[in-house]
This record gives C-alpha cells, structure tokens and sequence, in this order.
C-alpha cells in the first residue's frame, strides 16, 4: 500500500511521490550510557532522560512516465533538500492526527528501472511526535486545568499579554512593557515581536505540561494567557 506525506507545508504527491508503508519503522532509543565503578559489581547504567533522534529510511516510488523523471528528480532533490539544518513538520497520511518533526539531512537516492522510477530517503526524526491539537494556541483562562494526553511531559510555548509584573505557575516576569512569550522548548523569553530578549525580567523556572493535568493560574488580571502546549508521544 501506498501514501503520501507532507513536508515544510507541500504535499508528496503534488510532485507524484507515495511512501511504501511496507517499510522497517525505527523507534526512539532511550540514551543511556554505561559506567565501571570500581569495587561495584555489574555495569551501572546512566540515563539522562533524553532519548536521541532517529535516522528512518523510507522508500518510496514516483508515478511519473519516463519522459518527465528527470525533471522530476530534480524537483524532488530541490523540494526535500531545503534548510537542512532545522526540522520541518512532517505528516504521515496513515498517521493522521500527529506531526513529526523532520530534518532531510541523509541520503536521497533515485533509481530507474525500466519505466519505473523509486527511491530512498533517509530523514532524521524527532523523538517525539505531536498530537496535532497540541500545537493549536489555547486561549487559557486563569484557574485552568490543561491536560496532557501524551506519554512525554510538554515543552510549551506561552504568549502573556499585559504589561506589568505577573506570577505563573513556576516563573515571575517583573516590569514588561507590552507582553512576552517564553518557549520552554527553545528556553527563550523575548517580547511579542520577538526582537528584544526578557531574561533580565524572568525568575523561576519556564512552564512543562507533564502527562495528565496542569492547573494553570497567574496572580495579575491585566494580563491574558495564550499557550501552544506542543503535547507528545515517542515515537
């Protein structure tokens, strides 16, 4: 069976690519690493939590006659090959309703067999994926319970408008002019127009959403909440 998949916003099959979803799927491996301590017996195992990103190979075939392939692998090479140093939003359409995050920094290859031409893809893969109503802005109410349908605890971006000084949950902003967004996941903390940092404004610790509920609260009514909660599950 064949399908097709998004990438940085375009559709694959705009271009006349399909997956095999017959492929091996790679899954994230926790990163632990090991240690001898003298006198200790057995291999002690340190985790730091955090598991590494995966690289997936993925075939796939592209339904082009002949006489169009090369223009084709071109535009395949340009559209995949674009700011290889970040992720891009990836969907899968036998995975609806989660966002991977994709960065196309392996080996893309082509092969021509008689008409037919097919391929590999070798994309690094995020951790995590996202439920796709996890990254939607919520317009939060002060008392709000926001809870985590994920497996893994949630990075989350927050938007405060107000101007003043205001306590949530677990960080204080002191003394903002016109509002802040702080990303837990970027661990910035920059104004609304994002050119300016705040960190001299900041104490405490940036939000996490671990699984289950949240009860979000801030002290100061001048101001309004916003957060895209970024929930997850490992891959």
């Amino acid at each position: 069976m064949y399908n097709g998949f998004t990438f940085n916003g375009k559709n694959s099959t705009d271009l006349g690519i399909f997956i095999d979803s017959s492929y091996t799927v790679a899954t994230a491996v926790p990163n632990v690493s090991t240690a001898t301590i003298p006198g200790r017996a057995g291999t002690v195992l340190l985790n730091d939590s955090k598991p590494s990103s995966i690289l997936q190979t993925i075939p796939f075939y592209v339904n082009k006659p002949p006489v169009e392939q090369t223009e084709a692998i071109t535009q395949i090479t340009n559209w995949l090959r674009q700011s290889v140093n970040v992720y891009h939003n990836f969907k899968l359409a036998n995975d609806p309703g989660f966002t991977y995050l994709v960065a196309m920094t392996g080996e893309l290859s082509f092969k021509r067999e008689a008409s037919d031409l097919s391929g590999e893809l070798n994309a690094l893969f995020y951790p995590y994926k996202f439920y796709d109503e996890g990254l939607k802005e919520i317009n939060v109410t002060n008392g709000q319970t926001l809870n985590n349908p994920g497996t893994v605890t949630a990075l989350p971006r927050i938007a405060l408008n107000g101007s003043g000084t205001v306590t949530l949950n677990t960080f204080k902003m002191t003394g903002i002019g016109n509002g802040a967004v702080l990303d837990s996941e970027k661990q910035s903390c920059t104004n609304l127009a994002h050119t300016e940092p705040l960190f001299n404004r900041m104490s405490g610790d940036f939000l996490t959403l671990p699984p289950g509920n949240t009860k979000i609260t801030w002290d100061n009514s001048e101001f309004t909440v916003k957060i895209i909660p970024r929930w997850g599950v490992m891959i």
